[in-house]
């Protein structure tokens, strides 16, 4: 049986093992937030399942850095909304100082 995960309105994470449920509501509140620094897109989503596939706390939230060829340049992943917050401010400020380009290998 899968774990299925749904953020509602207020940023709380929930716990389904209903695929039909988690269906309806995964779709919801996905982006946590994007922004363009230049020609790169930094994106912070919810992920809805577990990427640390049941190995220890449920990763849940990723940031990826995209070039303007929708490439994917870098990703990182949490397990939470603040952390995903936090991190996806660090990562804009990664790509500000030019620290995340073309050939910067992902922290996962």
């Amino acid at each position: 049986m899968t774990d299925f995960y749904y953020m509602t309105d207020d940023g709380n994470v929930h716990l389904t093992t209903n695929e039909r449920e988690w269906i309806m509501k995964v779709h919801n509140n996905r982006i946590v937030d994007q922004t363009t620094v230049g020609d790169y897109l930094v994106s912070t989503v919810f992920l809805g399942i577990d990427h640390n596939f049941g190995r220890g706390l449920p990763i849940l939230f990723e940031t990826m850095v995209f070039n303007n060829k929708h490439n994917e340049l870098y990703c990182d992943r949490y397990h939470t909304k603040q952390e995903a917050v936090e991190g996806h401010k660090k990562i804009v400020g990664m790509v500000t100082r030019g620290e995340i380009q073309e050939d910067t290998p992902s922290s996962t």
